[in-house]
C-alpha cells in the first residue's frame, strides 16, 4: 500500500503555486480595469445593444410591410443615390412638421392620408417616364401611399414606383445627406419618442425646425 502522505514541502509548494495563480488573476483583474472602467465597459455594451435593437427593428419592420405588399418594388439608400435626379421624384409621405424638420433633397410632401386619384389628379402630368420614389420615417406609409397610387398606374408604369428600404430613419443612420428648406442639416423628426428610439443619433431628433 503506497503512502498518499504529502509532505511539509509539497504543502508550501501546492499553497505558493496557488497564491502565485491568485495574483495573476488578480493582476489580470486590475488591467482589464485600468484599460477598460466599468462604466466604460457597460457604455460599450449599452451602445452595442442599443445599434442591435435599431438595426433588428428596422430591418424586423421592412420584412413586415414586405409581406404586406408583396407587389411592391423597395429600393435602399445606395440604390436611390445612383438614380439620375432628373429620372424620378420623390415623395416624403411624412406630416408637414416633420417635412419642415429635415427633408431628402429634392423631395415633394405630400400628406400620408391621400387618396390614389388625389395623387394622381394632383401630379399626373409630373409623373410621366419618371420613376416614382416614396419614403416616410421607417416606411409604413410610404408603402401604403405608393400601392395606393400603383394600383391607378398602367403595368409598365406600376414598375416604376418604388418605396424607399426603412425611410428617412435608415437613410439619417446612414449619415446621407438631409436638407431643411435650401441648406443641409443633422436633424430629423423622430416621430415621437416611441419611434425616435430607431434613431441612432439621439442628438439628430428635433421636432422643430432650427
Amino acid at each position: 500500500m503506497q503512502d498518499k502522505t504529502i509532505d511539509f514541502k509539497d504543502r508550501n509548494t501546492i499553497k505558493t503555486d496557488h497564491n502565485f495563480m491568485c495574483l495573476r488573476v488578480i493582476v489580470g483583474l486590475m488591467t482589464v480595469f485600468l484599460l477598460f472602467p466599468p462604466n466604460q465597459i457597460l457604455a460599450q455594451q449599452q451602445m452595442h445593444h442599443t445599434l442591435l435593437v435599431q438595426q433588428s427593428s428596422l430591418a424586423k419592420i421592412h420584412r413586415k410591410i414586405e409581406k404586406q405588399y408583396p407587389f411592391l418594388n423597395h429600393l435602399d439608400g445606395d440604390e436611390l443615390t445612383k438614380i439620375n435626379e432628373n429620372e424620378m421624384l420623390i415623395f416624403d409621405v411624412r406630416k408637414p412638421a416633420e417635412y419642415n424638420v429635415s427633408h431628402i433633397d429634392g423631395a415633394i410632401q405630400i400628406d400620408p392620408k391621400m387618396e390614389g386619384q388625389t395623387f394622381i389628379d394632383m401630379y399626373g402630368s409630373l409623373i410621366k417616364d419618371k420613376k416614382l420614389v416614396f419614403y416616410c420615417s421607417v416606411g409604413r406609409r410610404s408603402s401604403s401611399m405608393a400601392a395606393r397610387v400603383r394600383r391607378l398606374l398602367s403595368e409598365d408604369k406600376k414598375e416604376q414606383v418604388f418605396n424607399l428600404k426603412s425611410g428617412i430613419f435608415r437613410w439619417r443612420n446612414e449619415n446621407r445627406p438631409l436638407m431643411q428648406q435650401a441648406d443641409e442639416t443633422p436633424y430629423v423628426h423622430a416621430y415621437n419618442p416611441y419611434w425616435g428610439r430607431l434613431i441612432e443619433d439621439r442628438s439628430a431628433i428635433k421636432y422643430r425646425p432650427e
